[in-house]
């Protein structure tokens, strides 16, 4: 995981079993990671989003990320351990 994420304010709703969280982000640009998802059988299965508003350039410069470059979806889940 990003330093840049665990270093920042979650925010997070919940309706019953319903849940989502976000936490932004800075490093080559700024981000927003936000989960949602549903709690089941005491673990808690999600999809999230990242969206990034800068990208690195082949060179190494900043540059703004185009809408292919600047969305990240995937699944986790999290389970008590």
């Amino acid at each position: 995981m990003d330093p840049s994420v665990k270093e920042s304010i979650v925010i997070s709703v919940c309706m019953n079993d319903l849940i989502s969280f976000s936490a932004v982000g800075k490093g080559v640009g700024q981000k927003i990671a936000s989960w949602t998802g549903v709690l089941r059988d005491g673990r808690m299965e999600t999809m999230w989003h990242v969206i990034a508003n800068k990208k690195l350039d082949a060179d190494g410069t900043k540059k703004p990320a185009g809408l292919w470059e600047a969305f990240v979806t995937g699944s986790d889940i999290f389970e008590r351990v």
